[in-house]
């Protein structure tokens, strides 16, 4: 029978106590037979022993094996009373002689350790096929040692834990804003310093706080660190598995990466189309294809140019401009509207949310811009949308990564963001509006943006008098910086959801 000591050094003063252990000598196995007896592979060392750890917060075990007598090939399976478990597989000999387990409990409950069963090989050490002298069964000492610390600094070694075994997000409705969030806490329960070097979620999940990169690192302070994820689907569909994770990558030696699954799934979705066909022009641009969710059946028409409307054309994949004017779509239900100018727009929910994957360029220092609208009358072919007997809003992306809120009638600025320092005009960005009453929110890749005194909620004013609110929903291309001089503006992946006050 070997006693071994454990100290609890987490908060002063220290204390120590002692447990039993090991009540059963382990038989040596060598050179792939036991010396006495057969037991199965992988042994194991007294089944059942129970020792009661009152362990402090921010407290860590340590396994030491002083002894250098023998070669130890070791799994060591540590059972928590909070249901986590740690496992190890190690080697102890001259040049590695511990293994480190985290504390994966919270706050400042005991912790038991129910299942203590080191097991595996334990050979003796052989030379030129004989067994050391007197090496008929073989135990080995260990010597557990609990420490702790205050949260941060020191020379020891750092033990990540966290708070959660994973975030589930529910169903929330695609495009909606604002994003729906939670919070996992990153917490240190060893001697050294902490350091988290990356923090990653996978799309459609996206870390919003704190930033983290590798050429700058967060140090865990003594209170841990909150990391807060945000979910934005893009689709009805469920996102969850091994490829949906917050990936945490720190210097603990034992967890240097360490994932917390992520689950969510996106719903309520009325309309969508990713525009994945093939090429047409203005007029014949297909049924939307509900590939991203929603149902019915649903067409376009083009807006702009009476006689002979401008509308879009469908290239590789994406609605683009039609030339350096204004352009765009609204949203029927109903082919041959070029043929048929009975044929209107479709009625939305006045309470809705849109969200659409934009291309904005520069043609050469112009910009260009793009985005949806709203709210507004339902048109016929080549029929324009600003002013007149029209109505609505209209949410615009321009090339310098100012985002605008237009109204149609009476046609003019209702709020900015700005230029947008460090924008890329080249690549595709993801705008989404959710529109509830006379409020208007909207967010640019996941980040709801702020409007000077507005801040993230736009009021939006109401229509000019005779203005025809019918509830049509449709993309438009502007030309009001540059009229004639810049064109190229491309949408694809629309997805229009009604508002869900659940979220």
């Amino acid at each position: 029978m070997e006693v071994g000591n454990y100290n609890a050094n987490a908060t002063p003063p220290s204390f120590t106590n002692s447990f039993t252990w090991d009540t059963d000598n382990t038989k040596v196995d060598f050179l792939g037979v036991t010396n006495s007896g057969s037991y199965a592979n992988p042994l194991l060392n007294s089944p059942g022993q129970l020792m009661n750890l009152p362990l402090p917060p921010n407290s860590y075990i340590l396994y030491a094996w002083p002894y250098d007598l023998y070669n130890y090939d070791v799994r060591l399976t540590v059972g928590w009373s909070n249901g986590a478990t740690d496992v190890a597989y190690f080697q102890a000999n001259s040049n590695q002689d511990q293994a480190v387990f985290p504390r994966e409990g919270t706050g400042g409950a005991d912790l038991s350790l129910t299942n203590l069963n080191p097991a595996g090989q334990v050979p003796c050490k052989v030379f030129e096929g004989q067994a050391q002298p007197g090496c008929t069964s073989s135990n080995y000492v260990l010597l557990l040692t609990v420490t702790g610390t205050s949260g941060g600094g020191g020379g020891g070694t750092p033990a990540i834990s966290v708070n959660q075994t994973g975030l589930n997000f529910g169903t929330v409705t695609v495009g909606q804003l604002p994003l729906p969030t939670q919070t996992v806490t990153i917490s240190n329960g060893g001697s050294g310093s902490l350091t988290v070097s990356s923090l990653t979620a996978s799309a459609p999940y996206s870390v919003v706080s704190p930033v983290v990169t590798a050429g700058s690192p967060l140090t865990v302070p003594a209170g841990g660190i909150t990391v807060t994820v945000q979910f934005n689907p893009g689709a009805a569909a469920t996102y969850s598995g091994s490829n949906y994770n917050l990936t945490i990558g720190s210097n603990d030696q034992v967890h240097p990466t360490m994932t917390v699954p992520l689950t969510g799934t996106g719903g309520n979705v009325l309309f969508s189309d990713d525009f994945q066909r093939a090429n047409a022009a203005a007029c014949s641009l297909g049924q939307a294809d509900q590939a991203l969710g929603g149902s019915g059946t649903y067409y376009y028409l083009p807006i702009f140019g009476v006689s002979s409307p401008i509308g879009a054309n469908l290239v590789s994949g994406a609605l683009q401009q039609n030339g350096l004017n204004l352009g765009g779509v609204q949203v029927t239900n109903a082919s041959g509207a070029c043929g048929n100018l009975g044929i209107h727009g479709v009625t939305f929910p006045q309470n809705l949310n849109i969200r659409v994957d934009l291309l904005v360029p520069m043609t050469g220092s112009n910009v260009t811009d793009a985005g949806p609208y709203f709210g507004s009358r339902a048109a016929s072919a080549g029929d324009g949308i600003l002013g007149g007997t029209s109505a609505g809003y209209w949410v615009e992306l321009v090339s310098t990564g100012e985002v605008r809120v237009k109204g149609l009638n009476p046609f003019g600025l209702i709020a900015t963001t700005g230029a947008q320092a460090g924008f890329n005009a080249a690549v595709v960005h993801t705008l989404q509006m959710t529109a509830q009453g006379s409020n208007l929110q909207v967010a640019l890749d996941g980040r709801l943006l702020t409007f000077g005194a507005s801040g993230t909620t736009v009021t939006l004013p109401a229509n000019a008098a005779g203005a025809n609110n019918q509830g049509t929903v449709g993309i438009a291309f502007g030309d009001e910086d540059n009229s004639n001089q810049a064109g190229g503006q491309r949408a694809t992946n629309l997805v229009i959801s009604a508002y869900n006050p659940g979220g």
